[in-house]
């Protein structure tokens, strides 16, 4: 996955148009909802509420 053509993540799992990925944390400090890209997909991450970062 990238970010302004920079490498942020990979994706780990996917299915039923969700997926599961490892995000660079710093990906969400400069962006509130950054818009992700994987090949031709435009990607929204969604922090999970229990997360602490």
């Amino acid at each position: 996955m990238t970010l302004n053509g920079k490498q942020v993540g990979q994706i780990r799992s996917s299915a039923n148009g969700h997926a599961l990925a490892l995000l660079r944390l710093d990906t969400f400090k400069n962006e509130e909802t950054p818009e992700l890209q994987s090949g031709e997909a435009r990607l929204t991450p969604r922090k999970p509420e229990w997360a602490g970062f």
